[in-house]
């Protein structure tokens, strides 16, 4: 599995620069995945 997060951000909607999360954001968000979403998937037997 795998999770992607992309943000820009534009001023014209044409153009975009690449967002820089924070790694405190980051850390958060990934623990959130797989705590709410990977984990409580059924498993292969």
């Amino acid at each position: 599995m795998t999770s992607t997060l992309r943000a820009v951000t534009s001023t014209d909607g044409v153009t975009a620069d690449f967002y820089q999360f924070d790694m405190t954001f980051l850390g958060e968000t990934a623990t959130r995945i797989i705590n709410e979403v990977i984990l409580p998937m059924p498993r292969p037997k």
